[in-house]
């Protein structure tokens, strides 16, 4: 398959950290084609987004809960430290 080219520009002040970003990469190519895929695929609603990860862990919890009504028990101790930071994630 034929190989097309695209350049673009970027700004040394505006986009600085773009340039020092690409620069430590080893194929600034194929990292420019991953994070374009990445915007691409997030534009088109196929990428994770926070909604859609929290959608998910929301269904996940409601059938580890339904687990426990199976079970009929409570499961093992909880671990504050572990519990405490799931509360922190709002969900």
């Amino acid at each position: 398959m034929a190989t097309k080219r695209r350049s673009f520009s970027l700004d040394p002040e505006e986009d600085a950290e773009l340039i020092n970003w690409l620069d430590s990469k080893r194929n600034a190519s194929a990292t420019v084609r991953e994070a374009l895929w990445a915007y691409y695929r997030a534009e088109q609603g196929d990428g994770a987004s926070l909604d859609n990860v929290l959608s998910e862990v929301r269904a996940l919890s409601q059938k580890i809960d339904r687990m426990k009504v199976v079970r009929g028990d409570d499961g093992p101790d909880e671990d504050p430290e572990l519990a405490a930071a799931l509360d922190n994630l709002g969900i």
